[in-house]
């Protein structure tokens, strides 16, 4: 039997207890090493389940059949971290899956960057009659940098962290490579990003939460920890308070739904 079992969110102690006895029940036991990035050590693997855990890298997750044929007469179990690569294991396929990390930043940057290649292509089309038009038809709303995003880094973590900014500063960041407005707040990996659509008063209050509590200082120096609220990182205004700046950020987000949808 093969068990594909996945792992928690940040450390192997977030693991089911389901997917514990199943791992203790089997006589081999991999851990897919490629597909993500692993927070903790795999002797921290083995010494928590109470079994040697064999690293599986690229080439054996997703070209080996010895997990196949090892669970045709004993109990094998696969520990992942995301489950990209299963449908090849199972099918026995010569597939490598290309690898999708990054930061936050790169993310926004390409995201806006698509978009704005997008746009101008359709402009040229429009402009001159002698530029092909593209086939597919022109997107209705394109993303905008004033758009809010909620940055998240080692979710589940005693070390995690979030930023409330816009599109467009992570954006400008990664393009300029100026980092003196946008301290290393997020830190490691693995981070995720979230473009939010219309919110409600109760997630608005917990984003700005800092605020609620009389913390609208500006110094974004110290890296939160896993018990801090969300960093709030406005665009700047030099006639505004940083509270104003927090409000006008999601008053702006909102003035763009309402506009596009």
């Amino acid at each position: 039997m093969l068990y594909v079992i996945g792992l928690g969110l940040s450390t192997i102690e977030d693991i089911s207890i389901a997917g514990l006895n199943a791992i203790q029940e089997c006589d081999y036991v991999f851990l897919d090493a490629y597909t993500s990035i692993l927070t903790h050590g795999i002797e921290k693997v083995s010494a928590f389940c109470g079994k040697e855990v064999r690293k599986a890298d690229r080439e054996f997750t997703e070209q080996d059949s010895l997990m196949i044929s090892l669970a045709k007469g004993e109990n094998v179990a696969f520990l992942v971290i995301k489950e990209k690569s299963l449908d090849n294991l199972l099918h026995d396929r010569d597939i490598y899956e290309p690898p999708r990390f990054m930061l936050c930043s790169e993310a926004a940057y390409q995201i806006l960057e698509a978009g704005c290649r997008i746009r101008q292509r359709f402009m040229d089309a429009s402009a001159d009659p002698d530029v092909e038009a593209p086939c597919e038809p022109e997107p209705e709303i394109y993303l905008h940098p004033d758009c809010l995003a909620i940055c998240l880094a080692r979710v589940g973590s005693p070390t995690q962290a979030m930023l409330v900014t816009t599109m467009g500063i992570l954006s400008t960041t990664l393009l300029t490579g100026d980092t003196d407005n946008h301290p290393n707040i997020l830190s490691g990996p693995l981070h995720s990003l979230i473009i939010p659509g219309k919110l409600h008063p109760m997630e608005i209050e917990f984003l700005a939460a800092r605020l609620l509590i009389g913390d609208g200082k500006e110094d974004l120096e110290n890296v939160p920890n896993g018990t801090s609220l969300p960093v709030l990182l406005p665009p700047t205004k030099a006639s505004r308070s940083f509270r104003e700046r927090v409000e006008a950020m999601f008053d702006r987000h909102h003035e763009l739904l309402s506009t596009n949808f």
